[in-house]
């Protein structure tokens, strides 16, 4: 591996680990200084912002940079215009969180704009990726976890959702500033941005693909929350914080290669992936036991098994085989097919979420249904 790669690799896994701990650390404030119940009613409306914000982004990040691969040059351009085509739809987006708290419009409100720096940020995310700039943006996740703690810190014990809602928004406001500060020369238009609607034809399979991933990975706190109360709603998704962080090893270790990965025969992806799944076999046998000492010690939640510690690796392993193999199905446009896929698992385990969870395995229902849904996605990608 070049330096240079080291260098980015290195920088991705910072970021990563930043923007992991930072839930870690963030829910682990709310849980021991304040409840599960509040952390469960604040977990609903992260999914509600952050549903948002993809429909916003609309597939973004993986069209431009599938475009800037293919036809080289003129990206300034093609940004701006495709931020001008996203617009409309983040005002559109926004009157989801304005609609759904209407009884207080400051949290409305709070929501809202942190949507809106959510969305800015995201929209950056091209940059980082088109200049490799993992360390830079780790930087700007730090700040944005810094800002968001000494909120918190400040409006100590008073603790509910609409002062949880400001110190996230903060947070946000703090990491886009970083941004903007780090990539502005990159975002100096050329020209003006316009209305380019075929932009959003060619992102709508991105878009799409990206919905699927998010509801694969949130729908299933959705349909615990609906079968359990606050409490448990919040436990259960600490819980599931800690086995998706177990997959994000898989994308640090990949992004400094995605660019790459658009060009390799189906062979070379398989070796990749081989190679990918050996490191998450060695990440996934230390960091399984140190999940369960976190919920046990760390959260306080003291009735958990010891065997838990296998729950996690078993949920995040098939993470390392089906990445790499889903950039290969974007190479070959079988874009619609993994979307079927994504589709078809994200509804069925979220159905069987509900279900078991309302049976005596509790929240556990719910991490056997996502855990045979990862298993399910990985058969798929094989297959197709």
């Amino acid at each position: 591996m070049s330096k240079s790669h080291l260098v980015n690799v290195l920088g991705g896994a910072v970021r990563h680990g930043i923007l992991q701990g930072s839930g870690f650390l963030l829910s682990l404030l709310v849980v021991r200084g304040h409840s599960e119940a509040l952390w469960g009613g604040f977990a609903l409306l992260q999914l509600q912002v952050g549903l948002c914000a993809l429909v916003a982004n609309w597939g973004h990040r993986d069209f431009l940079l599938r475009r800037f691969a293919e036809r080289p040059g003129g990206e300034n351009r093609l940004w701006w215009n495709n931020l001008a085509s996203r617009a409309w739809i983040l005002g559109v987006a926004a009157a989801v969180p304005a609609s759904l708290n209407r009884n207080d419009p400051w949290l409305a409100a709070l929501l809202c704009l942190w949507l809106a720096a959510l969305f800015a940020s995201q929209s950056i995310e091209v940059w980082i990726v088109r200049f490799q700039g993992f360390a830079w943006a780790a930087w700007a996740e730090g700040a944005g976890l810094l800002a968001t703690i000494l909120a918190l810190a400040a409006t100590f014990p008073g603790w509910d959702l609409r002062v949880l809602a400001f110190c996230w928004t903060i947070g946000a406001l703090g990491r886009l500033a970083i941004l903007l500060a780090i990539f502005g020369p990159a975002l100096r238009p050329v020209g003006e941005g316009r209305w380019d609607p075929s932009q959003l034809a060619e992102g709508w399979p991105f878009f799409l693909l990206a919905l699927s991933g998010m509801l694969m990975s949130r729908l299933d706190v959705l349909s615990v929350g609906a079968a359990l109360d606050d409490a448990a709603t919040g436990r259960y998704q600490v819980m599931m914080g800690h086995f998706i962080a177990l997959q994000v090893p898989a994308a640090f270790l990949t992004a400094p290669f995605v660019r790459h990965l658009y060009r390799l025969p189906r062979k070379s992806l398989y070796r990749f992936a081989a190679r990918l799944a050996a490191s998450g076999l060695a990440v996934l046998s230390v960091a399984g036991p140190l999940c369960w000492a976190s919920l046990r010690w760390g959260y306080g939640f003291g009735d958990l098994p010891w065997t838990l510690s296998m729950a996690g690796p078993l949920f995040a392993f098939p993470t390392y085989l089906y990445v790499p193999l889903m950039y290969g199905l974007y190479r070959q446009k079988k874009e619609k097919k993994v979307l079927a896929v994504g589709l078809l698992v994200a509804v069925a385990g979220a159905l069987l979420s509900y279900g078991l969870a309302l049976t005596t395995m509790g929240m556990m229902g719910g991490w056997l249904a996502q855990t045979i849904l990862q298993w399910t996605v990985l058969f798929f990608y094989l297959l197709i």
